[in-house]
């Protein structure tokens, strides 16, 4: 499944959604970021198992703000979230700079 025509492309995207209904917004960030947060090194999770169809593009916009955020704050050898190449899948994996 294709899940690319919703990656994150700029930032204001994430605050077009925030602006149209701040507190379901903010809500359903936190679900996505606690879920994200639980994920360990080598795990995966195939994004219509964890998602409604009709949230698709929620998921993907959250998760593409959470990988920026969360690049800020982490070592240069700590696992991160990366995508699929079809946006249908996250993995936190190693990177090696």
């Amino acid at each position: 499944m294709d899940l690319s025509e919703y990656r994150l492309r700029d930032i204001e995207e994430i605050l077009i959604l925030f602006r149209q209904d701040e507190e379901g917004f903010h809500a359903f960030y936190k679900e996505v970021e606690k879920l994200l947060n639980t994920l360990k090194t080598n795990e995966s999770l195939y994004i219509p198992d964890v998602c409604e169809e009709d949230s698709y593009m929620y998921f993907v916009k959250c998760v593409g703000f959470y990988i920026r955020e969360e690049a800020k704050y982490l070592k240069e050898t700590a696992a991160r979230i990366e995508f699929s190449i079809d946006y249908s899948r996250i993995t936190r994996c190693l990177t090696h700079p």
